[in-house]
């Protein structure tokens, strides 16, 4: 590299910055400047960090090839070109007043790079990642593992101290869904199994979502067929197929003809993410692991991490998390503390099988098999005392039955539809903000 004394270029550069950041401003560049300004990130970090997380990025017209191209693509979205050379092009955020002409040879240059062939913003073609957390149940695995298998991503089970037997029947269950098993020796709760399973798939430039489930659900198989209508990576970069009803609804709204709730907190039976989200909360903190937490059975709270307590989580953002009831649920109401081993979950009544799944005119129910390891679910008119036997797993189905035919967006089916004209409007955002996600921007319908 040349020295940044002597290279014509190199002193522009240095000198722009100079004048044009803070001490404190986020700035991608080439590693050569972190000497002079400590806010330098190299480009190996675009990989895991969001265009968003910077003040200024600095492109090297012979380093392009090792910026991650989501990276510049949002960077191009995003930023501003507010300087170039025959070597640099910069782009900001807040831009300084006099912009330099957008046709210049070497900002085209870099929108060929990051550009060329798309047609639409890469995250709708962007693989899906799943995440299954398990310890000590693999009843509750072999049962919800051919819905989320029928959903047709890939998937990582992360075991968590499960003991020697029950491990090896949790590797032979998952391998027969293809899913890669990620062992971890020693039980450190679910806050580090998540940071574990989350870690494999960011380690994949390619997956652009990736959706973490407790091992006891069942799952609608249009799942990943709704979020992709709904979910934005910056906008509405966490979603929830399942509606706890211990967290409060915020709202009620329609987006791409979806009725959906929003809230600021839900459980962590299913979140749904973008990579740059998890990317900003992970590591999930631990708390410590005493005997007198397993004996009380208090959680680890990494639901409240990732929706409402990190400080880049999508409430303290000024955001919601997104809702969509009826996705995704538990097989049992029952969920035991990570420190303690499960029971086998029960089946599901016919009275919360009835719950219907609100889905836009043209997207069909699909055909249904009955769940794995569980009594066979018949109609209420039909329902036997007796103890049916259980089943062995099946192969991966269409889906599992959840009740009743998929009806028209503006019926959600519990009651939440009417909550927007009850809400006290000074919860709402009036506005957006540098940093912030507001209600209208979080919330408009595409």
């Amino acid at each position: 590299m040349p020295s940044l004394l002597n290279d014509p270029q190199w002193v522009e550069i240095r000198s722009f910055l100079t004048h044009h950041t803070q001490s404190s401003s986020a700035i991608l560049a080439p590693n050569e400047l972190l000497a002079i300004f400590p806010g330098v990130y190299p480009y190996n970090v675009t990989y895991t960090l969001p265009a968003q997380q910077f003040d200024v990025v600095v492109f090297h017209k012979a380093m392009l090839g090792e910026v991650d191209r989501a990276f510049g693509q949002a960077v191009l979205r995003q930023f501003r070109p507010a300087f170039s050379n025959d070597v640099f092009v910069v782009f900001a955020k807040t831009p300084p007043p006099r912009l330099i002409p957008p046709e210049l040879p070497l900002i085209q240059l870099v929108r060929d790079r990051f550009l060329e062939g798309e047609s639409r913003p890469p995250a709708t073609n962007t693989p899906w990642g799943i995440v299954i957390v398990t310890r000590n149940s693999p009843t509750s695995l072999a049962r919800s593992l051919p819905g989320i298998a029928a959903l047709g991503a890939d998937m990582v089970v992360v075991d968590t101290g499960s003991a020697a037997a029950t491990h090896q029947e949790n590797r032979a269950l998952a391998s027969q869904y293809n899913a890669t098993v990620l062992h971890l020796p020693d039980d450190r709760g679910n806050p580090y199994a998540l940071t574990v399973g989350v870690g494999y798939w960011l380690s994949r430039a390619e997956v652009g979502w990736i959706s973490c489930f407790r091992d006891d659900v069942e799952v609608h198989p249009e799942l990943l067929t709704v979020f992709e209508s709904i979910q934005q990576a910056e906008q509405r970069p966490l979603l929830t197929g399942y509606d706890a009803k211990e967290h409060p609804v915020v709202a009620s709204q329609s987006i791409a003809g979806f009725t959906v709730l929003t809230k600021r907190s839900t459980s962590g039976v299913h979140l749904h993410a973008h990579r740059d989200y998890w990317a900003g909360v992970l590591p999930i903190p631990t708390p410590t692991l005493s005997a007198e937490q397993r004996a009380t059975g208090r959680g680890t709270e990494e639901d409240w991490w990732i929706t409402a307590w990190s400080p880049r989580s999508i409430t303290k953002r000024g955001g919601y998390v997104i809702c969509l009831p009826h996705l995704v649920r538990p097989w049992g109401e029952a969920t035991p503390s990570w420190g303690a081993s499960r029971q086998p979950p029960t089946a599901p009544t016919p009275s919360a099988m009835a719950e219907s799944v609100v889905m836009p005119a043209g997207v069909s129910q699909p055909a249904i098999a009955p769940p794995a390891i569980a009594p066979p679910m018949v109609p209420d008119a039909g329902l036997s005392n007796a103890p049916k036997q259980a089943a062995a797993p099946p192969p991966p189905s269409s889906g599992q039955n959840f009740g009743g035919r998929l009806q028209s967006a503006t019926d959600i089916g519990d009651g939440h539809q009417n909550l927007q004209h009850e809400l006290d409007q000074s919860l709402e955002p009036t506005g957006c903000s540098r940093g912030r996600i507001t209600e209208p921007q979080c919330l408009q319908g595409q």
